[in-house]
């Protein structure tokens, strides 16, 4: 799927799912999302690559997280995240992460359930800025849209090897789905 066929594919489910529009704490990837705001600090300014709905977005602020912003590629997700955040939705901004010359400015970086489904995921990862801490998740399961999935830490530490991996968070999420949570520095 390129890159235009993932846009549109986004749109398409932001528009059409109900699941992007309910409380974070009702979705399966609530286990995820809450330990991502236990590990947080409340000093740390966050940013956040491929915020979709502003699912997460919403649990970090209800929570007293220093969000700073969100982009996605997807106007629908953007306007979800806005809806849902209304006192923030200043905080949420169309935008594509390839248009980004560097990524930084913050103290941590998240990213979930996103570079599994870009292309060019290393050149994207290289782009943050040195001393960042990130945050992201990937998959161990195919999925329309997933050019990548990983079964193991170690596959995910020999994509990723720019990355000091402090910590992995394997997370169940049915019988055969697996989402790898990495705590890592650039």
């Amino acid at each position: 799927m390129n890159k235009q066929e993932q846009k549109e594919y986004n749109s398409f489910h932001y528009k059409t799912n109900e699941r992007y529009s309910i409380p974070p704490e009702q979705t399966v990837y609530f286990p995820v999302w809450n330990k991502i705001r236990e590990i947080l600090t409340d000093k740390e300014t966050i940013m956040e690559i491929g915020c979709g709905s502003g699912q997460l977005a919403n649990l970090l602020l209800r929570n007293g997280k220093k969000y700073i912003s969100g982009i996605d590629m997807a106007e629908e997700g953007i306007k979800l995240a806005q809806k849902m955040n209304p006192t923030n939705k200043n905080k949420f901004k169309v935008g594509d992460v390839d248009s980004l010359d560097w990524i930084g400015g913050v103290d941590t970086l998240i990213s979930t359930e996103v570079l599994e489904h870009i292309e060019n995921d290393i050149e994207v990862v290289d782009k943050i800025a040195a001393g960042t801490r990130f945050i992201f998740s990937v998959p161990n399961f195919k999925a329309k849209g997933h050019l990548r999935t990983f079964q193991t830490l170690e596959e995910i530490k020999e994509r990723y090897k720019n990355l000091t991996i402090i910590n992995h968070y394997p997370f169940q999420i049915n019988s055969k789905a697996v989402i790898h949570l990495i705590d890592s520095i650039v």
